[in-house]
């Protein structure tokens, strides 16, 4: 399995040298990251009104990315979607996640240390920050599988 190495993926997704097993590993994973990922990163907004307007943005964005890489695969070489989709989905959010740990780490710790000094109260901004952290990590996500799409679904 290709863990990380999203141009590898796409060449391989292109060159069918991707085996079903594999492909089955993708799908295992991901359902398991799916299962897991929520529960680990439980946001527990004081605002109702903030966790609609995420689950929201969530959904909408699911909807748009879905339909994006489908119209994609459908006017490209109509090969193996739910494959490439799968595959794809899995070491994307990989790269996402551990690039994004830096950045969110570097914003969490500034706020905290900020909180210290108090120039700001970092459990009022935490919302805010988890927030907007996710909505920017789902288009960072949606523009980088749109692209891989784009690279592996190549019209004959």
């Amino acid at each position: 399995m290709i863990w990380f190495d999203t141009q590898k993926l796409e060449k391989a997704l292109v060159d069918g040298n991707i085996s079903e097993k594999e492909f089955f590993n993708y799908l295992l994973t991901s359902t398991l990251i799916s299962a897991i990922i929520p529960s680990l990163l439980a946001r527990n907004y004081e605002s109702k009104v903030l966790t609609a307007i995420e689950l929201t943005i969530d959904i909408l964005i699911i909807i748009i990315t879905l339909k994006a890489t489908f119209s994609i695969n459908t006017n490209g070489d109509r090969k193996d979607y739910l494959k490439r989709y799968i595959s794809l989905s899995l070491v994307i959010f990989i790269r996402l996640a551990v690039f994004l740990l830096i950045p969110i780490g570097i914003i969490v710790i500034t706020a905290k240390i900020l909180d210290t000094m108090n120039v700001i109260a970092y459990e009022s901004t935490k919302d805010s920050i988890l927030f907007t952290t996710s909505v920017v990590a789902e288009i960072i996500y949606y523009f980088m599988i749109t692209k891989s799409f784009k690279r592996v679904s190549i019209p004959t």
